[in-house]
């Protein structure tokens, strides 16, 4: 609906979050800024705010997110893990009034909704890779309108932009969506890029992961095409390591 109002002249600019935005844009959009990301981590929420080393075996956690269900039957099989849909609002009353034990959340998500008080625990990237472009908002507008794309440039985010670049490439090159348990981080440390990747089977028992470091140049549209390539080369490995699970892994059998 978001997109069908730009095409037809509704409205000028759209706001996404990143980690829901196809890798592929509809002809006549365009993907115009990206604001600075914020907290891309997951964290963990509870009634009484422990981590996840202390929820005992058994505990309930609720969480619709393909990613997130292989990772935690990665990182805590013992857990019992059940389907938790709705925005924050609602799963946050389910956990308050006990059907489930915990959720899992994104951390920007919280911080944007104004949320300190809700019991939680940030579970790092070390830990469990957040979910491609996690944390990103992006603007998009139609192809040929230099007002809007002019007006949206004054607040994008250099850094992000070249993050999310690599991330985006990974998903394209995996032909991948939100319902792909794989996770992607891309960071900026000092003049590098650090590309993390994870492909993981729906039940956590086989997991995947790799990296990728390049230099970056004094020239942004130059960096833009490096992480892209950074991206889509890191794809590529993680597609060969894990060979005749790939399918699987991206729900084509």
């Amino acid at each position: 609906e978001v997109e069908a109002a730009l095409l037809t002249g509704k409205a000028d600019i759209a706001v996404h979050s990143m980690k829901d935005m196809p890798a592929k844009m509809p002809d006549g959009l365009m993907l115009t800024a990206v604001t600075t990301r914020e907290d891309p981590r997951d964290v963990l929420v509870t009634r009484d705010g422990r981590d996840l080393e202390s929820l005992s075996s058994g505990a309930v956690l609720g969480t619709s997110s393909i990613r997130r269900r292989a990772q935690m039957s990665k990182l805590r099989p013992d857990l019992r893990l059940v389907p938790l849909r709705g925005n924050v609002g609602s799963r946050l009353a389910k956990l308050q009034s006990g059907e489930v034990d915990a959720t899992l959340l994104a951390q920007a998500g919280l911080n944007r909704l104004g949320l300190p008080e809700i019991k939680q625990v940030a579970l790092s990237t070390d830990l469990m890779l957040p979910a491609p472009g996690q944390g990103v908002l992006c603007i998009q507008t139609r192809s040929g309108d230099d007002r809007a794309q002019e007006i949206c440039s004054l607040i994008n985010c250099a850094e992000t932009a070249i993050a999310s670049a690599a991330e985006r490439a990974m998903v394209e090159k995996l032909d991948a969506s939100c319902k792909t348990p794989m996770g992607a981080y891309a960071r900026i440390i000092g003049d590098r890029l650090e590309v993390r990747g994870e492909l993981l089977s729906p039940d956590g028992k086989h997991v995947y992961t790799d990296e990728q470091v390049i230099e970056l140049s004094d020239k942004g549209p130059d960096n833009m095409i490096a992480a892209a390539v950074a991206g889509t080369d890191l794809a590529q490995t993680l597609s060969v390591k894990a060979g005749d699970r790939l399918s699987s892994i991206l729900g084509r059998t």
